[in-house]
């Protein structure tokens, strides 16, 4: 894949920024940010868990943070995997749209839609679906630590704050001395290709932070992965299932492609860019305003995530989202700090999407009904928030805010191009001559035709503006060894109404390196509008759902040794008005888990070079639902069971070996033990399960000083492995040896095959 446009500007902007004003001083990243030892690690400060700066042993939350030295001592590349590495998350790689789905101590949705994702505090899971997008999108060199809080936070965040909070804590220029700058290029498996800046310095009165991110990828093969056989090219030269779509000219080349790929061959694609900044001006001693952008777009082709004969992977789908806003952060005295925050955000998802419906007449079980439709929803929001911060005396602190939101949001998806019924911006869709759609043709027939796509204006009959207002309150008592936190706040929504959540926590340090916990909160989760109104021909959507709603009851320890420090976490969730997929409230969940931290420094045996260090985690997770599916009546029943696709132990370590002051190895492995299925996974209806899993990743790096060069092998025993299918995953098909010679049960596949070894090389500059 040749350095396209995008890549040209990019290594434009790394020159650039070599040649800022030489008021910017560069040099390596501050001893804080890098090279946090044992001993301070539990006084490291964060600002998810209660909104303000606190130490993270005094967090009323169990939290897991990832600092800039674990990036790279670990490799991370991407959110993507550093996800796969933490406690209390089952990770679904779906090398598809959707490229990482999450649950979050066992609470298995469609989208990773229930941890709220944010950078800097500023949310940014998508307006429409929910969905925390962690693709490959986000430069990791602007990146200082990444804050990971585990159980509800609906006390100080409102909506969304349910099964967690992963905020990204970028680099600021404002806290360091001195500037800094930093590129990275890396190649790799499948003709992967990324570049990474991040830069900040002082200019005058003025602190700046940049950062730009462009990731190209042709994604692994199928001969790259385990086999899976509804992820098979047979079923894609079929002439029965796709029929004119392979269709070739006089000269033998396809008529028919998707970026000129022909429909008879698996391709997949990935392109992804990202951009942020921001600038600050202190007014005076007391008042600093702040502007600042996030700005992303995700391409990403399919993968396995459907099963071949229903869905052609070529396709494009995207996700976009903008966000600009501006902040004031007020010093009105030494008690008193108010923060304003205006923000107007913008998210979309668009694409393409190629189908074979299966024609179930008796006799044509082998055809389909081929279309190929264009898909579009925007959304607009506008966000004020007013958050005070007032310090009583030493020992009270009371802090609260207010919110109000306005949305602008799609209501069906724009649709052009498949079946009738559903909506289209460009025009009205009367059937055709069959009653099936005008897009919509029988595989049996010689030729296909395009229809118009979707228009670049959403029409204001297909738009509905919705209002959210928010107000919460919550006070700090700190003395002696006890610090005590209790907050409440009230939310509310013109479409769905209100609900109320409250929180409370008692911090006890039995001593300088003991910490006890004791933690109660609640949160609401609201009801995506992709499905309150996204529904089509296919989709169930429901405008009448009502929010989710959790409480949680949790016990912390936490003991700090010479070598390690032990977390330890155990806790009771309870689920109230699940949204299934099928766009309704039905049933409950219930929760228990146990999740286990340990973080150790030990001497080396390599004379000279700094400890080893590493980390090791555990996870004990049990999810039932008051739901279970019957496959024998395709019906969902009253009956308690295992919610599936969650493993009851995992495992995460790491270790990280210094060998010299220039060359360090690191070694990390995860293990999911063997796991039921969803309820819905025709898989487990046949009584099948998924097996465990253990792989390892393993990263070298060699510091030349200004320069780092890096090399990662990915799934280093090259293990044959699977992850569980995501959504209804209702392919079906397998009958104890991998049987796929008829058509699957539906659209997407039952398991997701995962890929063998790979490599990247990188190398990184610190200007």
């Amino acid at each position: 894949m040749p350095i396209n446009n995008r890549f040209k500007k990019l290594l434009l902007a790394s020159v650039m920024a070599t040649l800022l004003p030489t008021s910017v001083a560069f040099a390596e990243e501050s001893e804080e940010l890098l090279d946090i030892s044992l001993e301070d690690l539990l006084n490291i400060t964060v600002s998810s868990a209660s909104g303000i700066e606190e130490s993270l042993s005094d967090a009323p939350a169990t939290m897991v943070v990832i600092t800039a030295k674990d990036i790279r001592q670990r490799g991370y590349d991407n959110l993507s995997e550093v996800m796969q590495d933490l406690p209390g998350f089952d990770t679904v790689i779906t090398n598809g749209t959707n490229y990482t789905i999450a649950y979050q101590r066992g609470y298995r949705t469609p989208f990773m839609q229930r941890t709220l994702f944010m950078i800097n505090g500023k949310v940014d899971n998508h307006l429409w679906s929910h969905a925390a997008l962690l693709s490959r999108q986000f430069s990791m060199n602007m990146i200082q630590r990444i804050e990971v809080l585990y159980g509800p936070a609906g006390a100080v965040y409102g909506p969304n704050a349910f099964g967690g909070i992963i905020n990204v804590i970028t680099k600021d220029s404002a806290n360091m001395e001195k500037g800094y700058a930093e590129l990275s290029i890396k190649a790799g498996s499948y003709d992967t290709q990324a570049i990474d800046i991040a830069a900040g310095g002082k200019v005058g009165s003025f602190n700046i932070n940049l950062a730009a991110r462009v990731f190209n990828s042709d994604e692994p093969g199928l001969d790259d992965m385990a086999y899976w056989g509804f992820a098979d090219e047979r079923w894609l030269q079929s002439e029965t299932y796709w029929g004119p779509l392979l269709s070739v000219n006089g000269s033998g080349d396809p008529i028919h492609t998707v970026r000129n790929n022909p429909y008879n061959s698996y391709q997949d694609y990935a392109a992804n860019t990202g951009y942020f900044g921001d600038i600050s001006y202190q007014l005076n001693d007391k008042v600093k305003l702040k502007y600042g952008f996030i700005d992303w777009k995700i391409e990403e082709g399919y993968g396995p995530y459907y099963a071949f004969d229903q869905a052609h992977p070529n396709q494009i789908w995207k996700h976009a989202s903008k966000h600009n806003y501006v902040e004031i952060d007020s010093q009105i005295n030494e008690q008193l700090n108010v923060k304003a925050l205006l923000s107007s955000r913008f998210s979309r998802v668009y694409g393409g999407w190629t189908e074979s419906f299966p024609d179930w007449n008796p006799g044509m079980e082998a055809y389909s009904y081929l279309s190929i439709s264009d898909w579009n929803s925007v959304n607009d929001s506008l966000l004020f928030k007013n958050d005070f911060d007032y310090k009583v005396d030493d020992n009270w602190r009371i802090n609260g805010g207010i919110k109000l939101e306005n949305k602008a949001l799609t209501k069906a998806y724009d649709l052009c191009g498949y079946w009738a019924g559903v909506f289209c911006s460009s025009y009205i869709d009367d059937g055709g001559d069959d009653g099936n759609g005008i897009g919509i043709v029988h595989s049996s027939e010689a030729t296909f035709e395009y229809q118009p796509g979707t228009l670049a204006q959403m029409p204001d009959t297909n738009i509905v503006d919705t209002k959210d207002k928010g107000v919460y309150v919550q006070m700090i008592w700190d003395k002696d060894d006890w610090r005590i936190n209790a907050g409440i706040r009230r939310d509310t929504n013109s479409i769905y109404g209100g609900a109320t959540n409250p929180r409370a926590s008692a911090v006890y340090r039995l001593s300088d390196s003991q910490t006890i916990k004791v933690l109660y909160g609640e949160a609401f989760q609201e009801p995506a509008p992709l499905a309150l109104f996204g529904g089509w021909s296919g989709r169930a959507a429901n405008p009448d759902l009502e929010p989710e709603s959790m409480r949680n009851f949790e016990m912390i320890y936490i003991l700090r040794t010479d070598s390690f420090v032990h977390h330890f976490s155990l806790y009771q969730a309870s689920y109230e008005n699940v949204i299934k997929e099928s766009a309704e409230n039905a049933g409950e969940r219930d929760t228990q888990g146990l999740e286990y931290q340990g973080k150790f420094a030990v001497g080396n045996f390599f004379e000279g070079a700094n400890d080893i260090s590493g980390y090791v985690y555990y996870s004990y997770t049990k999810s039932e639902s008051s739901q279970t599916y019957n496959h024998n009546t395709g019906q969902w029943e009253l009956f308690t069971d295992d919610t599936g696709d969650i493993a009851p132990h995992k495992l995460n370590f790491g270790f990280n070996v210094p060998v010299n002051d220039k060359l360090s190895m690191n070694l990390k492995g995860n293990y999911a033990s063997e796991r039921d299925l969803y309820s819905r996974n025709p898989l487990r209806g046949s009584g099948e399960k998924l097996d465990s899993i253990l792989t390892f990743d393993f990263n070298v790096r060699y510091n030349f000083g200004a320069a780092e060069l890096a090399f990662k092998i990915k799934n280093l025993t090259d293990e044959d492995y699977y992850h569980p299918g995501v959504e209804a995953a209702n392919s079906g098909r397998y009958d104890g040896n991998f049987q796929f010679d008829y058509h699957s049960s539906g659209y997407q596949n039952s398991l997701l095959p995962q890929a063998g070894r790979s490599f990247m090389l990188g190398l990184t500059w610190k200007l």
